[in-house]
């Protein structure tokens, strides 16, 4: 039961907060590699491309995503993993097949941002 100091929308933030830590939970002990969903970047990569995000506060680790928006449905079949940066462009907005076509673009920049930093093997 909600503490009766918290407002809706607290109340809220915690049952999301929860959903996405049962969610990162399942991911892990499934051993699902950390790769982005939508752009195919490594979590050891992200940073190296793109740098950290919100002061410093996102970017270090991918994310978990449920793919149906809908944080509440954590079946292993709608959990992935997605840098913040789809994570964020995504919100509840985009189906996980737009999200995917925007991935096509930006795997293909983060590719030639890293050639060009000898990151990746060629």
């Amino acid at each position: 039961m909600a503490s009766p100091n918290l407002n809706k929308k607290d109340v809220l933030k915690n049952k999301k907060a929860r959903s996405r830590r049962n969610a990162k939970k399942i991911l892990t002990q499934l051993g699902r590699k950390k790769v982005c969903e939508y752009c195919d970047i490594e979590e050891d990569k992200f940073a190296q491309a793109w740098g950290s995000f919100y002061g410093g506060n996102r970017g270090n680790n991918l994310e978990v995503d449920h793919k149906d928006n809908d944080y509440e449905n954590n079946n292993p079949e709608n959990l992935c993993w997605a840098c913040c940066l789809f994570n964020c462009a995504k919100s509840d907005k985009l189906s996980e097949t737009e999200m995917k076509k925007v991935g096509t673009v930006i795997k293909d920049v983060w590719k030639e941002r890293l050639s060009k930093m000898k990151v990746l093997k060629k």
